[in-house]
């Protein structure tokens, strides 16, 4: 008899750490998501398309970028144009591009920067392109 309480309480036990583990992934997860809408920018002949994929606060943060133009070349290195900002006051700088390089009309490939820190409810990519304006490209963190 008092084995069967000892592994009843044991179950219970088992029970509540499995409903709040679950609980907590829940609440990580929709803490960590950003909305993975595209933004646009078209200034100066130049369309920049960018969408963040894959984001949460534990890997990488990564964006698609899609740069095109019918005038001039797109003959720039995006590793030294950009920066993301958060609402905490966190700077990165880019870890890397994979895609295409500089030149050319049609430029497309992931730009990506390091984890954030301090959890941040806002992130916004600034790229200085060749106009010399800032493309600001924001989003809430949810």
């Amino acid at each position: 008899m008092k084995i069967k309480k000892i592994i009843l309480i044991f179950i219970i036990i088992g029970a509540i750490l499995a409903a709040g583990f679950i609980y907590i992934l829940r609440q990580n997860k929709s803490e960590n998501t950003v909305n993975p809408e595209s933004k646009i920018s078209e200034d100066g002949g130049v369309i920049f398309e960018v969408r963040p994929i894959d984001f949460n606060f534990n890997s990488p943060v990564k964006f698609e970028i899609t740069i095109n133009t019918h005038s001039g070349s797109l003959d720039f290195d995006l590793t030294q144009i950009s920066i993301l900002e958060d609402d905490k006051g966190g700077r990165y700088s880019p870890l890397n591009w994979e895609g295409a390089g500089p030149g050319g009309h049609h430029r497309e490939g992931i730009l990506s920067f390091p984890k954030l820190k301090n959890r941040p409810k806002l992130v916004k990519l600034i790229i200085e392109d060749i106009s010399g304006q800032p493309r600001i490209f924001e989003w809430q963190i949810k």
